[in-house]
């Protein structure tokens, strides 16, 4: 189905933030965050029964991450409501606003090449219906937010960085062109050593994304 979009001029858009970004109160909780809270992302937690917040740490700790590495930075919290591909999904934030979301620092697999289907499945397992927490980075071209998402695991043990896990799991290469953490490189390296995903192909099928766009089809 074709997703609706939102106009570039949508005053949210415009909404940057400094420092460790706040998630909007509306979504996050239903009782108005409290100023000495209002540069904690690990508000996104909901609200307790008794009106207490609870945090999270670590999302707190990821927002610290990438505010380093990209400035200030667009955060929302939302749910993943459809998967384009290996690296592009949809998300509703709040009840009506939609976005798509372009995954940061990654190329999976285009349409057609080896590995696709299969990292489009690996993205739709690990956030497909989930509540999920977007540093929207930049707006591309096609105006889709680029963004890096992060997911809580299952069991809630841990909260999954999307782009890195991608390149863990050998479903999409490092971006390098663009690439500006470089964890990510590592990552990839780590994938590549151990022949997880694509990297268990035939070299003349590990064919890089930026690369089968411009082959002849």
């Amino acid at each position: 189905m074709q997703t609706q979009m939102l106009p570039r001029s949508n005053p949210a858009r415009a909404l940057r933030f400094g420092g460790i970004a706040l998630l909007l109160a509306a979504v996050l909780a239903p009782e108005p965050v409290p100023a000495a809270h209002a540069a904690r992302p690990g508000n996104a937690a909901r609200a307790a029964a008794d009106g207490e917040e609870a945090f999270d740490p670590r999302v707190d700790a990821a927002a610290t991450r990438i505010n380093a590495i990209y400035g200030p930075v667009q955060w929302e919290v939302g749910e993943i409501v459809g998967i384009v591909d290996g690296d592009t999904a949809d998300i509703r934030i709040g009840k009506r606003r939609l976005e798509r979301l372009r995954l940061n620092e990654i190329d999976a697999p285009e349409r057609g090449a080896p590995w696709s289907k299969r990292a489009k499945q690996l993205l739709a397992d690990m956030i497909f219906g989930k509540e999920v927490f977007v540093a929207i980075t930049d707006w591309d071209r096609g105006d889709r937010a680029v963004a890096r998402i992060f997911v809580r695991s299952d069991d809630g043990s841990q909260l999954l960085d999307v782009s890195q896990q991608m390149i863990l799991r050998g479903a999409a290469w490092y971006f390098e062109k663009f690439g500006k953490d470089r964890d990510l490189r590592a990552a990839q390296a780590s994938a590549r050593q151990a022949k997880r995903g694509l990297w268990s192909l035939p070299a003349n099928q590990q064919v890089p994304p930026w690369v089968w766009r411009r082959m002849p089809k």
